[in-house]
C-alpha cells in the first residue's frame, strides 16, 4: 500500500462543499482540517499561481495543473542536486 497523495486527492480533501472549485476560505479550512501549516502569504501565492482565469476560485483542472507543475519542478531540482552532489 502506498502513502502517496495525488493532486486529485488533495483537491478532494480541500473541496469541502464538493463544488469542484476551491475558494480561499475552503482552502484555509481544508488545510486546517488536515493540520497543514499555512499563512496568508502562502494562500495568496497559491491563488496567484493556480487561479489561471483569475475568477477568485481554483478549479479542479487549475489545481491539478498547478500540482503537476510544482511536482515537475521538484523533480528537476532533485535531479540537479543528485547530478552535482
Amino acid at each position: 500500500m502506498t502513502d502517496i497523495v495525488t493532486g486529485q486527492d488533495l483537491f478532494d480533501a480541500l473541496d469541502i462543499n464538493s463544488s469542484q472549485t476551491l475558494s480561499r476560505d475552503e482552502v484555509i479550512l481544508g488545510l486546517d482540517k488536515l493540520h497543514l501549516p499555512h499563512d496568508d502569504e502562502n494562500i495568496d501565492t497559491l491563488f496567484a499561481e493556480a487561479d489561471d482565469d483569475n475568477d477568485g476560485m481554483i478549479s479542479r483542472k487549475e489545481f491539478i495543473s498547478y500540482a503537476k507543475e510544482r511536482t515537475h519542478n521538484l523533480h528537476l531540482v532533485r535531479n540537479i542536486i543528485i547530478t552535482y552532489s
